[in-house]
């Protein structure tokens, strides 16, 4: 059995952190529109794929294979 609750998502936007946005889109596989789209237009791209360009730009841009740490 599956089970849901809702909340309006406006009343817990002040609760994120300064320049934070909030995004969601959900879509069947194969269907060619959303189910939900709040905020659609403003997603982003994940923080682990910024990272994993970081690390390519840094090797690249070196040249050399040095040790690299990322964190969010």
């Amino acid at each position: 059995m599956l089970q849901a609750q809702a909340a309006p998502v406006d009343e817990y936007m002040q609760y994120l952190p300064d320049g934070a946005n909030l995004a969601l889109m959900v879509q069947k596989v194969g269907a060619s529109t959303p189910i939900i789209d709040y905020h659609g237009k403003q997603m982003a791209l994940p923080a682990s794929t910024y990272e994993g360009s970081d690390g390519v730009g840094v090797i690249t841009g070196t040249g050399q294979r040095l040790p690299f740490s990322d964190h969010l």
